[in-house]
């Protein structure tokens, strides 16, 4: 897919060549899987869609980083 190759190749090698700053290719991200709850970020759907959580249940629902 093209779209993978810009942004998990292309980007990063152009943004460590010319810049000092760390890319970080998207959000989510972790690593090699996505719902990787220790590593990156992650979206946390489950309130409102996916398994529709109670809202009450959102501090058990977390990451290590929510966005």
């Amino acid at each position: 897919m093209i779209s993978r190759q810009i942004y998990e190749v292309i980007l990063p090698e152009v943004v460590e060549r010319l810049s000092t700053i760390f890319y970080h290719r998207s959000s989510p991200y972790g690593g090699v899987d996505t719902k990787d709850k220790t590593v990156g970020d992650l979206h946390q759907w489950n309130v409102w869609h996916g398994t529709q959580e109670p809202w009450a249940n959102w501090d058990i629902l977390k990451g290590r980083f929510v966005s």
